[in-house]
């Protein structure tokens, strides 16, 4: 038996403390994933069981994680899953590049992290960020997907429709990789381009950050200056 859930009017917030509560509660309804400190690998098995659609819901994404997030949005694009990416606004100014590196994604008034998978199963933090729970209960997870598209219809696209991202995708590459501090030699590396390419695009992103250099740059990628 499915536990109450909130009114029809409740906003998003309102429906992640339900969960919370359950969380707390121990609530049979939903069921241990795994701690946050395992969060790579726990969100590595929901990707590889997901057939269809991810919508993700998340307060922001350190420059850091940039390189594995493009490389999951690529996955995701070979696989023919779609996905729906919603942001606060404030991650933007916090990961200048993440509007280039996810497309499609949106900004809106995010609380706490959330996911739809595949419009059957519902992934949440508890309210301590600690552990990651999932719920597959159909009640809930109908909530869930009402929920997330209420505030999908909502937000506002990061790049306007129709519009290039601010970053090409070689430039969001060689800054997410400039970010963790690589130098040009391992950029080229890792990109598969010739240092001299890494050096021109770090020189281009760097204008258009409207950094003063390099060290700059990495500060403003990563959200510091």
């Amino acid at each position: 038996m499915s536990p109450a859930t909130p009114e029809d009017d409740v906003p998003a917030w309102g429906f992640i403390a339900w969960l919370h509560e359950l969380i707390d509660a121990r609530d049979p309804v939903l069921r241990p994933l795994g701690e946050m400190t395992r969060a790579a690998s726990v969100m590595r098995g929901i990707a590889d069981d997901t057939r269809e659609s991810v919508w993700n819901m998340q307060r922001s994404s350190p420059a850091r994680d940039l390189v594995a997030m493009m490389a999951d949005v690529d996955e995701a694009a070979r696989r023919g899953i779609t996905t729906r990416p919603l942001y606060s606004r404030g991650a933007l100014a916090r990961s200048p590049l993440l509007s280039s590196a996810i497309p499609g994604i949106r900004v809106g008034p995010v609380t706490d992290p959330f996911m739809v998978v595949d419009r059957r199963v519902v992934v949440v933090n508890d309210a301590h960020g600690t552990t990651i729970w999932a719920c597959e209960d159909p009640d809930v997870v109908a909530r869930g997907v009402a929920t997330f598209e209420a505030e999908w219809a909502a937000a506002t696209p990061a790049v306007a429709p129709g519009a290039p991202p601010p970053y090409t995708r070689r430039m969001t590459e060689v800054g997410a990789h400039l970010a963790t501090g690589r130098t040009d030699r391992e950029i080229a590396q890792a990109v598969g381009i010739s240092e001299r390419s890494v050096s021109a695009g770090v020189r281009e992103l760097s204008r258009r950050l409207g950094a003063s250099g390099r060290g700059h740059a990495i500060a403003r990628i990563n959200g510091a200056a």
